[in-house]
């Protein structure tokens, strides 16, 4: 399943669909059974995703989106046809409730972190980024999750990839701190290999 282009219904070969829920946050989606102090937890898939309503270039924080056009109807049925695909393999998708203004929110990759037990919300640097940060909060509160955040600039998991067991790759550079990744690991008890980002473009 590839990410889309949202200005045309061309699908791109080398970008994943972008959301949350492609490894590390599986692995705290509760069972309606499951005790929560009991840390059992069972593995389901599933994908986080937001219906790209308000995606806008307006605010372009990378140099791909300066004077790009947006069809936000096309979007929104490339988005569908993702979503019911997605579900007709089985797959359960959690969908966070657009917000408007909020022109990334469906990169939901930079909205945070599960690492058993807590979801680590994003500490948005970028600019206009900080309103997807609340929704995000009550998002997974809602869901019965112990929410954290970072007192340090910090992008979710777009920033912070599994790479094995409780082991982690923390970017930092651009629109994250390093502090944060080292906040994120000793609360979670995991560890983060440092890797400094060198693109001005973060791409």
């Amino acid at each position: 399943i590839k990410e889309c282009d949202w200005s045309s219904d061309v699908c791109s070969s080398d970008l994943s669909i972008p959301s949350m829920l492609d490894g590390s946050i599986q692995s705290v989606l509760k069972s309606s059974h499951d005790s929560w102090g009991e840390g059992s937890y069972k593995r389901k898939p599933a994908f986080v995703m937001c219906p790209p309503r308000y995606l806008s270039t307006a605010i372009p924080n990378n140099k791909f989106m300066k004077g790009e056009k947006i069809d936000v109807e096309r979007a929104m049925r490339q988005y569908g046809r993702i979503k019911n695909l997605i579900m007709a393999l089985g797959v359960k998708v959690l969908e966070v409730p657009p917000v408007k203004g909020a022109q990334d929110q469906h990169f939901v990759a930079n909205l945070g972190l599960a690492a058993d037990p807590f979801i680590f919300i994003a500490n948005m640097k970028a600019d206009g980024r900080e309103i997807e940060e609340e929704p995000g909060r009550r998002f997974f509160e809602k869901m019965g999750y112990t929410v954290l955040q970072p007192p340090h600039d910090w992008e979710g998991e777009a920033e912070t990839k599994l790479w094995k067991d409780k082991t982690y790759f923390g970017g930092y550079g651009k629109f994250s701190d390093w502090k944060a990744q080292e906040w994120i690991a000793k609360k979670a008890g995991i560890e983060i290999i440092p890797m400094k980002m060198i693109s001005d473009d973060r791409s």
